[in-house]
């Protein structure tokens, strides 16, 4: 048999052509699970965010409902209060005038 002029020159070994390959595929697979790894990563960073918006919101209208209610409550006792500092004086002014002398 001759001798083809394509394959003269040096061989490379075929374990060689499979490490490159390996380490190849190795480093994309690696640099893929960063990738997902980092993306996965963003996605909680946004949802904690998300929720904790959510979850603060919602405090602040509990909050704000409960200052409205408690507000109201003080508003109607002071206005009690202060009306009876009113008519104090005026029902005792009315009990004399209705005293005979």
């Amino acid at each position: 048999m001759a001798s083809s002029p394509f394959l003269s020159g040096p061989t490379v070994p075929s374990v060689s052509l499979k490490l490159k390959y390996a380490s190849t595929t190795f480093v994309i697979v690696v640099v893929a699970v960063a990738a997902v790894t980092a993306v996965l990563a963003w996605q909680h960073d946004v949802g904690t965010r998300l929720l904790g918006n959510v979850a603060e919101n919602t405090a602040q209208d509990r909050v704000a409902v409960e200052l409205r209610a408690r507000a109201g409550a003080t508003a109607e006792h002071a206005a009690e209060v202060v009306t009876s500092a009113v008519r104090a004086p005026i029902r005792a002014a009315e009990l004399a005038a209705s005293q005979p002398a």
